[in-house]
């Protein structure tokens, strides 16, 4: 099968011009921040997160502590209510990814066997995949509107976990991978099938990002404004967010169209189609999110908030994350104005 995407040089991103962030900014929003409602059977001091969610914030994707389930189950939020997902109720079930239209791609493992399965919150139904025999799912990261998804499968006999991408409606295939290139994973599919990866040798763990623009050839290495690894973790119209490896790493924002870098204070976790951003925020060392808007607005977010996605702006909500300070972890939405 071959996939024409839409046309993007990959190289120009290697040459773009460099901008940081100015110093000074507008003033700061004003944030409410709002616990996501939690099932009644969930544990008494509930681990829960929010994985990803659509643009429109009607569907949010995470998962929970279940009461009597020997691991976290997969919960997405409709219009705020919760739902537990699972294709059987004896099983522990997962939710990988949400796309726009509430379908969400997971799996449910039973002491017998998994199943992967294409979930869709409109019907709430459950379609079972297809899974080719001897093609092992080891992860799978993102899914687009069109229901194409993206992730690895395990190889046995190389014992390495090779990328692959599922196209709606038909097998999955793997993706080429560039030479030398021993550890690989993908991390997300835009709307237009574009796809992010990292990729390492295993004599040299230092992993570089990498983006396909066609699922047949291989992927163009993106780097950071003076050629050191960087990693995409979000893909939105022109846009590709992320950041460096370091421990302290600076954050990323690549333009296509402009081909203009800017350099943030942290991590990019996730842009939305006006351009604004979050920033991952580190845990380990304490440090938030950050609110960044497209005109240079910035808004620190209350210590212990870590956010994963950013909603476009006639969302009900700004952004969806967790607050681990709260029992284990508590998934939390946050309006800004």
């Amino acid at each position: 099968m071959i996939r024409q995407l839409a046309a993007v040089s990959a190289t120009a991103l290697l040459v773009t011009a460099f901008h940081a962030v100015p110093a000074t900014a507008a003033p700061t929003e004003s944030c409410t921040r709002t616990l996501l409602e939690l099932p009644a059977d969930v544990e008494t001091y509930p681990g829960s997160y929010v994985r990803g969610a659509s643009r429109s914030g009607r569907y949010i994707l995470g998962h929970a502590s279940r009461l009597d389930r020997s691991s976290s189950q997969g919960l997405l939020w409709v219009d705020g209510v919760p739902r537990w997902l699972g294709s059987r109720p004896d099983g522990d079930s997962y939710g990988y990814a949400v796309n726009e239209d509430g379908f969400v791609v997971g799996r449910t493992t039973t002491p017998e066997a998994t199943e992967h399965w294409l979930y869709s919150a409109q019907a709430d139904t459950y379609k079972i995949l297809p899974v080719p025999e001897n093609f092992q799912i080891a992860h799978i990261s993102s899914m687009n509107r069109r229901k194409d998804f993206v992730g690895q499968t395990w190889d046995p006999n190389s014992e390495t976990y090779p990328p692959f991408v599922w196209p709606a409606g038909g097998r999955p295939q793997s993706l080429p991978q560039p030479s030398g290139v021993d550890i690989f994973s993908v991390d997300t599919i835009a709307e237009d099938g574009r796809i992010s990866g990292q990729g390492s040798k295993q004599s040299v763990n230092e992993p570089h990002a990498y983006l396909w623009t066609s699922w047949n050839r291989r992927p163009q290495r993106i780097t950071g404004p003076n050629q050191e690894p960087v990693s995409i973790r979000t893909i939105e119209g022109p846009w590709l967010g992320g950041g460096g490896n370091s421990w302290e790493p600076a954050g990323f924002v690549w333009n296509t169209r402009t081909h203009r870098t800017t350099q943030i204070e942290d991590y990019v976790a996730d842009i939305n189609s006006s351009g604004d951003l979050v920033t991952a925020g580190r845990e380990q060392f304490e440090v938030p999110s950050v609110l960044i808007r497209a005109n240079g607005t910035r808004t620190a977010l209350p210590a212990n908030t870590y956010l994963t996605r950013i909603f476009n702006r006639d969302a009900p909500w700004t952004a969806a994350g967790y607050d681990p300070t709260i029992g284990n972890n508590r998934a939390l939405v946050y309006k800004c104005s």
